[in-house]
């Protein structure tokens, strides 16, 4: 870096030198003004470079804090009893469904505990090519049993934060 910058100032000393002859006391003089000059702009260069990287830093961390966390995803066509999955209040299944035959295809799954097979609760039900999401505000080791005709599915389990389990508000939960 140091080469570079001699470099860059003999070749700009040599153009002054031809472009604006001065005598030597005057172009020492000039030299040792542009020197002082270059050091605080390096000074200020150097706090704007530690004021992005701190900008930078700050603006990963806040998206990394507030993001979903994937527990697991299923896809599949047919009938089902998921793997189980371990999660913390608050927990969201983000489901998906799509197929040929909108009205005339089904698609039902139901949350259920893991182990032993106890019902919990429905997630959704519907005969068309939809989407949606199920807030969940209880922990636990649980298993999506899917039953399916002529659909497609995609379900997603993601931890949440508090924080952006507020930001829900659920149409009408079972």
């Amino acid at each position: 870096m140091a080469a570079f910058v001699i470099s860059i100032e003999y070749t700009i000393k040599e153009r002054v030198a031809w472009l604006w002859p001065l005598d030597a006391d005057k172009q020492r003089s000039y030299w040792r003004t542009l020197g002082k000059g270059r050091i605080q702009a390096e000074n200020l260069m150097n706090r704007h470079i530690f004021s992005l990287i701190i900008l930078t830093t700050m603006c990963c961390f806040a998206s990394v804090a507030n993001s979903k966390e994937l527990v697991r995803e299923f896809k599949g066509t047919g009938d089902t009893l998921t793997d189980e999955f371990e999660v913390e209040a608050p927990w969201i299944v983000d489901w998906r469904s799509s197929g040929d035959y909108p009205g005339n295809m089904a698609l039902q799954v139901n949350l259920v505990r893991s182990p032993g097979g106890e019902y919990l609760g429905k997630v959704t039900s519907t005969k068309w090519v939809s989407n949606g999401v199920k807030l969940f505000q209880e922990g636990g080791l649980y298993r999506l049993q899917v039953n399916s005709s002529l659909a497609n599915w995609t379900l997603r389990v993601e931890q949440l934060t508090k924080a952006e389990a507020e930001t829900y508000t659920p149409k009408n939960q079972d």
